[in-house]
């Protein structure tokens, strides 16, 4: 199912790390809408209908259906207006401008590590 689930998560990755123009509408159609419909298929490919001999191999299902919101993705980021300019600074320019992170930030940042500690020494 995992396969399944991923192509939706990977365009918008790869999309939003590759074309700067990528745009949040674009992102949320192809999180939400292509979800929902990688979901479908794959509720369908588990239960084989139609058949068992409809459906492609898994992985190949996948490639499929990351070509096709790869698809929707462009189609969408170019019927959109583009993202605003950048209205967050980098961290490194924040850092470069005397900028400092606050003390919630290193807290949530430890909390993050002693929880991903325990869970690996639980399961280890």
């Amino acid at each position: 199912m995992v396969s399944i689930l991923a192509p939706p998560l990977s365009v918008v990755f790869v999309g939003g790390i590759a074309w700067k123009r990528v745009n949040r509408q674009a992102a949320e159609t192809v999180l939400y809408g292509g979800g929902l419909i990688c979901l479908v298929v794959g509720v369908c490919h588990v239960l084989s209908f139609p058949s068992k001999e409809f459906w492609p191999h898994f992985m190949l299902l996948s490639f499929y259906l990351f070509v096709a919101m790869a698809v929707v993705l462009v189609a969408v980021t170019l019927l959109t207006k583009p993202p605003a300019v950048q209205a967050l600074p980098s961290i490194s320019e924040s850092w470069r401008r005397g900028g400092r992170t606050s003390m919630g930030v290193w807290v949530s940042w430890g909390l993050l590590a002693a929880v991903m500690i325990a869970i690996y020494l639980y399961f280890a």
